[in-house]
């Protein structure tokens, strides 16, 4: 394996950089994004909050997507480069594969929420925007109410390729190896 180039050691490090972004981000824009609404409900708003604290929301969680896209794309990008660094140890270490396939996976969620974002993100700079705005209904709220098991597929699709980097089944073992325990 190559794992010891610079080049792969700079792609791994951006691999793991760019998903404990991603992750770490996704997870901190939900728990803002969940605080307006009243717990185990069909998303129902609570009442205690004004207008301007629900505008407030949906822009601290426009304004999270920045870091938690960018941890995206460095992701995808150094997963690429690894894919092309590694591709002839796909057939040792299978492994690699099943890590690459299941990021595959999340990889079109990312996409469609950072445009989801990018669109967010420019419509509330307006300063005139209510809560009930249509794009607002679109872009936030049914993200939330009818966009979120897409969502939670992406996300799980990306721990499940850490956790299969982590304990690597399917790696294929020479003959000519002995381990500790079984001389």
């Amino acid at each position: 394996m190559r794992h010891n180039t610079i080049t792969a050691k700079i792609f791994l490090t951006l691999f793991a950089f760019g998903l404990i972004l991603w992750l770490g981000g996704a997870i901190n824009r939900m728990n803002t994004a969940y605080d307006i609404y009243k717990p185990f409900s069909e998303m129902e708003l609570k009442n205690g909050y004004s207008e301007a604290a629900r505008v407030q929301t949906v822009k601290l969680f426009s304004y999270g997507a920045f870091y938690s896209q960018a941890g995206f794309f460095a992701a995808t990008i150094s997963l690429i480069a690894l894919s092309v660094l590694f591709r002839k140890d796909f057939n040792q270490n299978g492994w690699m594969f099943m890590a690459i396939a299941l990021f595959i996976i999340a990889v079109p969620w990312g996409i469609y929420e950072s445009i989801m974002d990018l669109r967010l993100f420019y419509f509330i700079k307006n300063d005139n925007i209510s809560f009930d705005d249509k794009l607002i209904t679109e872009l936030f709220v049914y993200r939330f109410s009818k966009l979120s098991p897409w969502a939670m597929i992406s996300y799980m699709s990306a721990v499940s390729s850490i956790a299969v980097i982590i304990w690597r089944p399917l790696q294929k073992i020479s003959k000519e190896k002995t381990y500790e325990g079984e001389k």
